[in-house]
């Protein structure tokens, strides 16, 4: 399968499990990627090895959240690099 189908087909499985989401806060972005909050949290910290995601606020402990279609992203190019 391609990148581009693989990506459309991640997207649509996402939407089905988080209907009427666009977005995912850390913990369930976290079980989407199959890591820990904490291992999340440390990627966030390193800026290494998540997907794109918003910071609500200008605060240090300001919400974060990741987009459905970042997330697609993220595990597309994951795949990519497996492969």
């Amino acid at each position: 399968m391609d990148n581009v189908n693989f990506l459309k087909l991640t997207i649509e499985s996402l939407e089905r499990q988080f209907q009427g989401r666009q977005s995912l806060n850390r913990k369930e972005t976290a079980k989407v990627l199959g890591i820990g909050v904490s291992t999340l949290d440390l990627r966030i910290k390193e800026g290494r090895n998540l997907p794109e995601y918003i910071k609500i606020g200008d605060a240090k402990n300001s919400r974060i959240v990741f987009t459905l279609v970042a997330i697609a992203q993220y595990l597309t190019n994951a795949r990519q690099k497996v492969l």
